[in-house]
This record gives structure tokens, C-alpha cells and sequence, in this order.
């Protein structure tokens, strides 16, 4: 019996250690992988479909996921695949991809840049696709945080959101093409393209820029040739000035006039090329002493300031220490003998110090042209006020001759005018080039030129109290019938030497009505004619006090050299050169010395 069972025991263990189909398992839940022990690898490596619940952290070598993998953590970078040295993962195709390792170009040296080019990922400097970047280089740039400034250039940059810029960019000729604004903001250096420098910038060569219009007052650039346009003084076109010769200019130059200063003691207004119409007379009255009125245009008929009824310029002076500064300008007139381009009187009843006072390179003429119809009936006025120079002045009378170019004088024996220096001038085509008035002293001039005058330098009878005149190296050449220099009143020391006489028929150079401790010295005279007739060089006809000479001078083809007439006295006549002349020197005057030693 015991031999049965177990002969019944074996037959089912017989039956076991046979051969079954592999199961397949639609879900099959592992608590836990097979241990080594009982004959597992602690590891799942099974491929199948379904449902996996892996637990106690396994680790899975190799799994294929065909679907959507989602984890519950985060994937750290020390979890990812190792890569090949310097590279990144990034997408450099056009549209939506997978990354994938794109290799870093080595741009470390001291030119190096790092761009990137779509296509083909990042790459250095020289590789920039201009239509990208505009194909900007860099040449030793210095290193990023440092305080050196780059010293690379631009050849072309899209701003189109505008950039800036600052600590010592230098832009190298060929310049920036700016499409959107560039702000420089500290220590550029800027030798060309279209920038916009908000800091202190250098620029090393000129720069460009549409000129905006005379009288222009806005933030726009200021090119040049704006600037010379403008001048260093209040512009007149900023208050409404017209240069066009279109309209009237009288409020405008107030304007200009009474806000062109720092302070009231200083003004100065600039007129700009052009045509500047005015009604009435111009000019400004001074409330104190040690003030001055600067007036300034671009140039003689270039700027043009032009009165139709003879209005003209002027100035009155509250105190010998006040001055005015007139340059660069032409006053014209659209009348006849009527106003005075320029006058400068006062207001003081004394004599007393007096600050100097400028008038250079100025024209004044009619409106009409050179020896037209339109003149003045004074070019210019002076009424006691002293120190004043006179340069360049070019006074233009009318074709036929008439009014008087320069006058000095004074309205009171109180005010003695002084000190005038008159130089590089031409007073031509007026009854008087210059006359010299009542109580005047100290007047110099020299290399000046008078021409088609009825008289060059004119000195009216019954003056008093003259003194110092000088006429040197000046040139004369006045109309007929009439003396180029006459003296109608005594000028004690008074110096006529080194110019050159024109004398035409019936004239003489020098007519010296009353003298006065005289020196006529170095001087050429001669006709300004072919047929000379009545030609004198010299006529003495006066005395007052001290003496004359007369020598060294040079005679030529004269009717008479020098006429000392019977009014004259204690003149010596020495020393000079006669050549075909009819008469040299006549003497029916008294205590007169022709040739020898003093009287």
C-alpha cells in the first residue's frame, strides 16, 4: 500500500516536467523583479505592450518607449547624454525640429566676435551674414567689463530699434548706415556716417548734413554752413527778420536788438546774406555809460541793409565810455541828398573819457548801383563823439557828384571830438569826401583813396580851435576847377606827406588858406590831363601862427610847382624836384625862404 502511493505521488510530478507554450499576459503586474536568488537580474528587459508598474525605483537598461513618456520628476542636465566638447543643443533650421549638438567656433582672440547665421548656427565675426548683422567687423574690440574703449569699426548697422553706444566707439570713414537712430553717449570718435551724439563726442573728419534754413531755431542739426549763416551774435532772422527784400525789418531788428545781450551793457546783432528793407531810421540810444552795440553782417553786398526814404543807422551815446562795432555790411538808400547812412552822436555835455569805437569793411551807396542815381546826403555823421577808427569804409556818391562822404564835427565848443583814425578807405564821387568840422582834433589819414570828388578833404572857413590832421600816403584825384585838398581854416600841426596828387585844369593839389605850423613833405604832383592848363601843385594863401615847409616833394609838367600866394608868410621851400614845370615855385608873400636855411 505504501509502495502505491507513492507511485501515485510521482505521477503528477511526471506530468509537470513536460514542455508548455510560452504564456502571453494582456496585464501583468511585477510587485517586484526576480531577485538574483530566485533566479532573476534584479532588472526588467522585457519589450511588449501593455501595462508596466515597476516599484522600489528599478532600474530599466535600454527601454524603447513608443509612445508619449511622461515623467512625474524633472530630468536633470547630469541625466542627459554626454556630448562632443564645445557644443550646445539648438535648432538651426528654419522651421520647428528636434536640437541637435551644433559645434561653438572658437572666437577667442582679441578680434573675435560671436555671431549667429541662421542655417548654419554660430560662427565668428568673419562669417557674419551681412544681410543679417549688415556684415559688422570688429578690429580689437576691447575685453567685455573692460573700461578700454573698442577701436573696431562699423561698415554698416540695422538700428532700426535704435541703439546706444557709448565709452569710445570709433565709426572709421565709410561709415554707419543707421536705419533706426543711434545715441552716442560718452567719448566717441566719429569720422563719418549718420549719427546722433547725445554726450560728448569727437569728430576726425567732417560730417555731412542738409543745411537748414536761415532762421531756423530748433533741435536740428547745425551744419557749417548754418552757423556762418547765423554769426556769433542774435540772429535777426530769429525775431522775424526778412532777407528776401520783401519785407520791412524795423520791429525785427528791435527785437533782435533789445534780446541780443547778456546784460544791457552789451549787444550785438548779426544780419545774415541778404536784402534787409527798412521804413524808418534804425539805430539805438544808449541809457548808460559802458555799454556797447555790436552790428554785424556776412560781408560788403552781401549783406545789404537798405532804407527807399534815406533812413540809415543811428546811434546816440549817453557817455564818452560808450562804443558801437559796425562791420561787414552795405547801407543803401533808394532817395536823393536825403539821411545819413550812419550817424553817431550823444547826449553828454562834456568831454570825457572815451572807450574806442569800429567801423570796418562797410559800403554805403545808393540802392540803384555804383555812381548811380540814389546817394545820401552823409554817408556818415559824427557829432562829438571821439575814438573812433574808421577801416575799409568804401562811401559811394552819386554819377554826378554830390553830399559828403565823412563829416566830423561837434555842436559845442565843450565837446572837443578826438582821436579818429581813418585807413584802406575810398570816399569817391561826393562834393566832400571827407570834411573836417568845428573843434576837431586828432585825425589820421592814411592810405586812402579820393576820386571823382569835387573836393577830397575839405575844411569850411571860420573853424576854430583845429589841430592835428595827417593826411599820408592817400591818392587824390578830384574834379576840375576845384583843389583835391583845401584848408580854409588854421590846423596847427598838420602833416601832408607821401601821396600822390591827379590835378585836372583849373585846380591845384593843395590849397592851403590859413596855416599853421605845416609839413608838406614826400608828396607827387602832377595833372591828370594830357593838355594841362592852370595846374598848380601848391597854393599858400594864409598865415596864423608858426611856419610851413615844404620839401622833398616831386613836381611834374605844372603850370606851378608851389604859388605862394601874397597872404602867405614864414614858409620855407627847399629840397625839391621840378620837372617841366613852367613856373617852380612863385613868392609874392613875405618873410618867405625859397632854397637856403630857415627864415
Amino acid at each position: 500500500m505504501k509502495k502505491a502511493l507513492l507511485t501515485v505521488l510521482f505521477v503528477p510530478a511526471m506530468a509537470l516536467a513536460q514542455t508548455y507554450p510560452s504564456p502571453t499576459f494582456s496585464s501583468l503586474t511585477l510587485q517586484n523583479p526576480l531577485t538574483v536568488s530566485n533566479g532573476g537580474t534584479g532588472s526588467s528587459t522585457s519589450t511588449g505592450s501593455g501595462s508596466l508598474v515597476l516599484s522600489n525605483s528599478p532600474t530599466m537598461t535600454n527601454p524603447t518607449i513608443t509612445g508619449t513618456l511622461t515623467a512625474t520628476g524633472l530630468v536633470t542636465t547630469s541625466n542627459l547624454a554626454a556630448q562632443a566638447a564645445n557644443t550646445v543643443l539648438a535648432n538651426v533650421t528654419a522651421s520647428s525640429a528636434s536640437p541637435t549638438a551644433i559645434a561653438m567656433p572658437n572666437c577667442s582672440t582679441s578680434s573675435g566676435a560671436l555671431g549667429w547665421n541662421s542655417g548654419s548656427g554660430f560662427v565668428c565675426n568673419t562669417s557674419i551674414n551681412a544681410a543679417t548683422l549688415g556684415g559688422a567687423t570688429f578690429a580689437s574690440p576691447g575685453p567685455i567689463g573692460s573700461t578700454t574703449p573698442s577701436t573696431g569699426s562699423f561698415t554698416s548697422i540695422n538700428t532700426s530699434v535704435g541703439a546706444t553706444i557709448g565709452n569710445g566707439l570709433t565709426v572709421t570713414a565709410g561709415g554707419a548706415a543707421i536705419t533706426g537712430g543711434m545715441n552716442l553717449s560718452g567719448g566717441e570718435t566719429i569720422s563719418s556716417g549718420g549719427l546722433s551724439v547725445t554726450g560728448a563726442g569727437t569728430f576726425t573728419t567732417s560730417l555731412t548734413a542738409p543745411t537748414l534754413p536761415v532762421g531756423t531755431n530748433t533741435t536740428g542739426v547745425a551744419t557749417a554752413a548754418f552757423v556762418a549763416n547765423r554769426g556769433p551774435c542774435a540772429n535777426i532772422m530769429d525775431f522775424g527778420g526778412n532777407n528776401a527784400g520783401t519785407a520791412n525789418n524795423d520791429t525785427a531788428f528791435s527785437n533782435a536788438l533789445a534780446a541780443a545781450s547778456n546784460s544791457t551793457a552789451y549787444r550785438c546783432v548779426y544780419f545774415p546774406p541778404g536784402q534787409f528793407n527798412f521804413a524808418a531810421q534804425a539805430g539805438y540810444t544808449f541809457t548808460a555809460g559802458y555799454q556797447s552795440v555790436t552790428i554785424m553782417g556776412a560781408g560788403q553786398d552781401v549783406t545789404n541793409l537798405n532804407w527807399s526814404g534815406g533812413g540809415g543807422i543811428a546811434f546816440n551815446f549817453f557817455s564818452g565810455t560808450d562804443s558801437v562795432h559796425l562791420s561787414d555790411f552795405t547801407v543803401m538808400t533808394g532817395s536823393n541828398n536825403v539821411g545819413t547812412g550812419i550817424v553817431i552822436t550823444n547826449s553828454f555835455s562834456s568831454t570825457s573819457s572815451a572807450a574806442m569805437s569800429t567801423l570796418k569793411r562797410i559800403t554805403i551807396r545808393g540802392n540803384d548801383g555804383y555812381f548811380a542815381t540814389h546817394y545820401f546826403q552823409y554817408g556818415i555823421d559824427v557829432i562829438g563823439v571821439s575814438s573812433i577808427n574808421f577801416d575799409s569804409i568804401q562811401a559811394i556818391g552819386p554819377g554826378t557828384p554830390s553830399g559828403t562822404g565823412l563829416i566830423i564835427t561837434t555842436a559845442s565848443s565843450s565837446i572837443i571830438p578826438i582821436v579818429y583814425n581813418i585807413s584802406n578807405s575810398s570816399f569817391n564821387n561826393w562834393t566832400y569826401g571827407i570834411q573836417y568840422g568845428n573843434y576837431v582834433q586828432g585825425v589820421q589819414i592814411s592810405n586812402c583813396n579820393f576820386t571823382n570828388d569835387t573836393i577830397g578833404i575839405y575844411v569850411p572857413p571860420g573853424e576854430s580851435a583845429l589841430d592835428q590832421l595827417s593826411i599820408v600816403n592817400s591818392q587824390f584825384n578830384a574834379l576840375a576847377n576845384n583843389p583835391n585838398i583845401l584848408i580854409n581854416s588854421a590846423i596847427a600841426n598838420l602833416v601832408i606827406t607821401g601821396n600822390v596828387f591827379l590835378i585836372n585844369n583849373n585846380s591845384s593839389g593843395l590849397n592851403i588858406k590859413a596855416t599853421s605850423t605845416t609839413s608838406i613833405t614826400g608828396n607827387t604832383f602832377e595833372p591828370n590831363t594830357g593838355s594841362p592848363s592852370n595846374v598848380y601843385g601848391i597854393i599858400v594863401n594864409g598865415w596864423v601862427i608858426g611856419g610851413t615847409i615844404i620839401t622833398g616833394n616831386n613836381f611834374y609838367n605844372l603850370t606851378t610847382g608851389i604859388a605862394l600866394q601874397s597872404t602867405s608868410s614864414n614858409v620855407n621851400v627847399q629840397s625839391n624836384v621840378y620837372n617841366s614845370c613852367s613856373t617852380n615855385t612863385s613868392n609874392a608873400g613875405t618873410g618867405n625862404v625859397i632854397g637856403g636855411g630857415s627864415p
